[in-house]
Order: structure tokens, then C-alpha cells, then sequence
């Protein structure tokens, strides 16, 4: 029953005439008109301060700005350098033994894979 009373204290407040209604009708327009506005201002406000809240999340959270720079990078490949160098050394010491042991054995071909012995002592020629 509440909202019947309201209904008749809106319709009590209402002007009797054509004329005042117009007029009251063209004033709620207004208002209705100036909180529309105020709310599209805010809404773009709203949209405005959420990107900029994204905006600071990135910086703050997202991708760093710092750029590596390939020497820093490098730092890391020097221990994989050092130790293909190492083998690459190792390799050629055990070409050259093989060459030499294979010289000292006056030239016989060995089986594939199979290194030749070393003797020890002097040899005489």
C-alpha cells in the first residue's frame, strides 16, 4: 500500500495545467540530459584511469624495458667455447700421437680404429 501512497502524494505535486506540465516535463528532460553527461564524463574517466592502471601493471609486471646486449650474452657461451676449444685440443694431441706412433712403426697399417702401441726404452735404427 506504500507505493499507493506515493503514487498519490507524485500525482497531488503534479501542476493542473497543460502548460505547467509542459514545462515540468521540459526541466526533467534537462536534468535527465545533464546526468547523462555527467555519467558518459565519468564512464570516460573510468576507461581513462583503467589504462593507465594497465599502462603501470606492464611496467611494473610486464616485459622489462632493459634490452640485453649480445655481450652480456656472451658471457655465457665463453664456458661452452672453452670447452670445445679443449676438445678441439685434445683431438689434434691425439692426431699427432697417432701420426707419430704410426711413423715409429715404419709405416704398417693398422686395423681401423685400433691405436698402435708404445714401447718403451730407446729405439736403434
Amino acid at each position: 500500500m506504500s507505493k499507493i501512497c506515493v503514487v498519490r502524494d507524485v500525482a497531488e505535486k503534479l501542476p493542473d495545467t497543460v502548460e505547467a506540465l509542459r514545462v515540468l516535463v521540459l526541466r526533467r528532460n534537462a536534468e535527465l540530459e545533464e546526468r547523462e553527461a555527467e555519467l558518459e564524463a565519468r564512464d570516460a574517466e573510468i576507461a581513462q584511469l583503467r589504462e593507465y592502471v594497465r599502462l603501470l601493471r606492464h611496467q611494473r609486471f610486464g616485459r622489462k624495458s632493459e634490452k640485453v646486449s649480445p655481450d652480456q650474452l656472451s658471457i655465457f657461451n665463453e664456458a661452452e667455447r672453452e670447452v670445445a676449444e679443449a676438445a678441439s685440443r685434445e683431438k689434434e694431441r691425439d692426431e699427432i700421437q697417432s701420426s707419430r706412433a704410426h711413423a715409429q712403426e715404419g709405416g704398417s697399417t693398422a686395423s681401423p680404429g685400433v691405436t698402435p702401441l708404445h714401447r718403451g726404452g730407446s729405439r736403434s735404427s
